[in-house]
């Protein structure tokens, strides 16, 4: 494995902490030694140099490193009980955002489908952990029901990632009751509704 200070070099331009650095490092170690073990004649001929393991263990850290270890460590875990061959990064990524940020927290996608599920007032829904209602605050509940999903669901993940870190630092996500709902919908405008029925002939 090696001393993880002589590899922090190896993971560069992480912008994390020090700590979950550290964690990461080690996590992409115990990861390959896994894959090495586990898919031996497939992982020698996928990494048949020591350089090209060098710079596969540098892409994963740099794509891994904002999900958490809970995360990590359960798709490490699925992986490699229900794969018989040994997955790209890509595939690895796919299995990590279906897992539970932690034993609290729901991963990015499960958080993103609930915030779609929610209605008004939102404040008061029963949310299964406060971060899910401020991401999709910051998304824009309209923006979730978009027709572009792609497009909604990576907004989602973005904004999530940057609480997930801010929580991480120390961000309180208690959400506030005593405020009015942010998207209140207007009063019903009777004037309104007969001037479009007069203007339509409804």
């Amino acid at each position: 494995m090696g001393n993880l200070q002589s590899r922090q070099k190896t993971y560069r331009g992480q912008k994390i902490s020090s700590s979950k650095k550290k964690l990461i490092i080690q996590f992409i170690e115990d990861l390959f030694y896994k894959f090495e073990v586990a898919y031996h004649y497939q992982f020698f001929k996928i990494y048949s140099s020591n350089e090209k393991i060098i710079t596969a263990k540098r892409l994963w850290a740099s794509t891994l490193k904002n999900f958490s270890i809970h995360q990590l460590d359960q798709a490490s875990a699925f992986i490699i009980s229900n794969n018989e061959f040994i997955p790209t990064l890509n595939e690895f990524v796919k299995a990590v955002r279906k897992q539970p940020y932690s034993d609290s927290i729901p991963s990015a996608d499960e958080a993103f489908l609930e915030a779609q599920k929610s209605y008004s007032p939102r404040k008061k829904y029963n949310w299964s952990h406060p971060i899910v209602y401020f991401a999709g605050c910051k998304t824009g509940w309209s923006t979730l029901n978009d027709s572009n999903q792609y497009n909604a669901i990576n907004q989602f993940r973005k904004n999530y990632a940057e609480l997930l870190i801010k929580l991480e630092e120390g961000l309180d996500l208690s959400i506030d009751h005593t405020e009015t709902e942010e998207f209140e919908l207007k009063k019903f405008d009777s004037n309104l509704f007969k001037q479009l029925r007069k203007k339509y002939d409804l």
